[in-house]
């Protein structure tokens, strides 16, 4: 059975990582298509909130995953204990 922290993580991290690539696709396709040059603004703020928005959820998935493995392996010495 997958805890609530399992599931946050998988979540957050898939979220996460999407974020950055699609951060990084963003700067790619303004430095290579981009040739007005008053949207650039624009086009910085959008990269910039998504690759923070994207780093705080990979962030948040390292979180999950520690409580995970804490969790996990407090049951599983638990069970050792009982038997």
């Amino acid at each position: 059975m997958a805890s609530n922290h399992y599931d946050q993580w998988i979540f957050k991290s898939i979220l996460g990582f999407t974020l950055i690539i699609a951060s990084v696709f963003l700067t790619f396709y303004s430095i290579a298509y981009l040739k007005d040059t008053s949207r650039w603004v624009l086009y910085a703020v959008l990269v910039s909130v998504t690759l923070g928005i994207g780093v705080s959820s990979v962030c948040s998935a390292f979180v999950h995953k520690m409580k995970h493995d804490i969790r996990h392996r407090q049951k599983a010495h638990d069970h050792q204990k009982e038997s």
